[in-house]
């Protein structure tokens, strides 16, 4: 898999999370009125459209580790010693800007209390610290940075295996732990397993896809070219069809969004592999119609990536109170300029190594 592809997936993974966030409000809109020719309407079709992104990031994670550590590692048996160096170099890239970040969001955010003695609120902000860090809960987004923790912790014993059997373990875990198989439970009587959302198991299929494709993309983009184009046309756009029908459906069900726009489902599932089996199809095609001064745009986008899913949502919540709630489209640019704006500039003017890495540069 060439760099520009990673590269290029990871730029619409990240423009995909800033159309989420940017158009939740949209849903509660709709919600209320359920009317289809309207700025809501579009807001919850962006919104789930754009679903691929988090499974993709995961996807992405697993390929870009497979490709670098490959060079290193081959074949032979991973040592101790390897994986600890490995340990290290990941730790810098997101455990340090999680730890410092997390402990700035909620200080800041007056989450802490200071009304009590020293030590009691001491004892106290370390205990909410904590409680946070676990989550990934001191800002909404930050669930992902715990996810991507745990798949560092795990990605030298499972490059160690490299089997297809152990994607499709994986696959079934993942099938019986989103919906719609609550109602597979029922049947039986049954209640499903429930994690909290940042738990290994919802994405472990995402990250080892991203392994797998990784060590055989060439046999996969042969397959992939093979497939009618009808074929892998109609999959994809029947896959973004039912994610939409599904959400639609159930807003008629249920009166809180999240519990039903999640990632956690059998259509964001196929939809991911629709969308990547599309995205492969056309990318060789692509990359040759292209300029080298849009690959290294692209590139550089995907270096900002990072550090724009740190703070977009703070530049998000000061534009809600600056500006309000304007049209959908405008929210997007905004967001998105000034998201990637703000990180290029950090990039260019901060020199010193410890911040750069705290704020993921």
């Amino acid at each position: 898999m060439t760099r520009f592809f990673t590269d290029f997936l990871r730029v619409l993974s990240i423009l995909a999370v800033l159309v989420i966030h940017g158009s939740s409000p949209w849903e509660y809109s709709f919600l209320k009125s359920h009317q289809y020719f309207s700025e809501d309407f579009l807001g919850i079709i962006l919104n789930q459209f754009a679903r691929f992104a988090v499974p993709l990031f995961i996807l992405l994670s697993g390929c870009s580790l497979t490709q670098k550590y490959q060079k290193e590692w081959g074949e032979k048996k991973i040592s101790l010693k390897m994986i600890f160096r490995f340990y290290q170099s990941r730790a810098l890239k997101i455990l340090i800007p999680y730890l410092v970040l997390s402990f700035l969001f909620l200080l800041f955010s007056g989450r802490f209390s200071w009304e009590e003695s020293f030590f009691q609120n001491l004892g106290k902000a370390f205990s909410l610290y904590g409680y946070h860090l676990l989550r990934g809960s001191a800002v909404y987004h930050f669930y992902f940075l715990v996810i991507i923790t745990q798949f560092y912790l795990l990605f030298p014993f499972l490059y160690q295996i490299r089997k297809k059997f152990l994607l499709v373990i994986f696959l079934l875990i993942q099938i019986f732990l989103i919906s719609p198989s609550q109602y597979f439970y029922a049947f039986f009587n049954l209640s499903m397993p429930s994690f909290h959302s940042a738990v290994f198991l919802y994405w472990a299929f995402y990250f080892y896809l991203g392994i797998i494709l990784s060590l055989n993309i060439q046999v996969i983009l042969e397959k992939i070219q093979k497939i009618p184009y009808f074929i892998l046309s109609l999959f994809f756009l029947l896959s973004l069809s039912f994610v939409g029908i599904e959400y639609v459906f159930a807003s008629y069900y249920d009166s809180i969004p999240d519990y039903y726009n999640h990632f956690h489902r059998f259509t964001i599932l196929f939809y991911l592999l629709g969308f990547l089996a599309f995205a492969l199809r056309h990318i060789q095609s692509f990359e040759k119609k292209i300029t080298e001064k849009t690959k290294k745009l692209i590139a550089r986008l995907s270096l900002l990536s990072f550090g724009v899913y740190l703070f977009h949502t703070l530049i998000l919540d000061l534009l809600k109170q600056t500006i309000g709630s304007p049209e959908i489209f405008v929210i997007f640019i905004l967001l998105s300029g000034i998201s990637f704006g703000l990180i290029y500039l950090l990039d260019k003017w901060i020199k010193i190594k410890w911040i750069r890495t705290v704020l993921g540069l």
